[in-house]
């Protein structure tokens, strides 16, 4: 299980934004004071909606994680 908590950095608040439809998600992260994307950290992967669940939560995950990597934001908790 993944587990995100909104983080402060640097007087900043952030979240992870998600855009998830029937074949792709998006995320993106936000600082939620500004309400601004953070440089480099959308990412989007697409996927079968026909897979099975455990695929598809595993491809939501890597979205997930590649948009904190993306950020250079040290927001992740394993």
């Amino acid at each position: 299980m993944v587990q995100f908590q909104k983080r402060r950095r640097m007087n900043k608040e952030y979240a992870v934004g998600l855009d998830i439809g029937g074949t792709h998600i998006t995320a993106a992260i936000i600082d939620i004071v500004s309400m601004k994307v953070i440089d480099f950290s959308l990412h989007k992967e697409s996927f079968d909606s026909n897979l099975p669940v455990e695929e598809v939560m595993t491809i939501w995950e890597k979205a997930i994680r590649t948009s904190i990597e993306n950020s250079f934001l040290s927001v992740f908790s394993p």
